[in-house]
């Protein structure tokens, strides 16, 4: 993908800044207004949109917009199983918390390697292996 080597950018939609939001946005062609439940979790005090802490601090913001973002993928994309992704899927995974909804996406590339915006290496493709693949939780397909 071409968007590998951007660097991380809080609410980046397009390369050279991006985050991990703006990587699935930038891979499937899409943009915020294809989500529209988006729009509520700018609303969240400590969310995603509405606090650049979010990031590193979790909590209440951030699971209230994760869960806003897998309600929001479930309706629009085929859900399918983990083991059945193939290039081009979207992974949701979990990196904040133990538990709950995902909170981090990553595309699925050629070579079982995925695509996705790390907050300290940017945007990185490695393979979907080890401590990675157990943070997935939940795979997705555009239809």
């Amino acid at each position: 993908m071409a968007c590998v080597g951007s660097r991380y950018w809080h609410l980046g939609r397009r390369p050279p800044k991006l985050d991990c939001l703006g990587v699935f946005f930038y891979a499937l062609d899409w943009n915020e207004d294809e989500l529209p439940e988006v729009a509520e979790a700018r609303q969240i005090p400590g969310g995603y949109y509405t606090s650049d802490r979010w990031a590193r601090d979790g909590g209440e913001g951030l699971r209230r917009s994760a869960e806003t973002l897998v309600a929001s993928l479930t309706k629009r994309l085929l859900t399918i199983r983990i083991h059945r992704a193939v290039s081009g899927d979207i992974l949701a995974m979990r990196f904040k918390s133990q538990r709950g909804s995902a909170d981090h996406l990553g595309i699925l590339v050629d070579g079982g390697n995925v695509v996705h915006a790390d907050l300290r290496r940017g945007v990185v493709c490695e393979p979907l292996s080890g401590d990675l693949k157990q943070r997935v939780v939940t795979a997705y397909r555009k239809v």
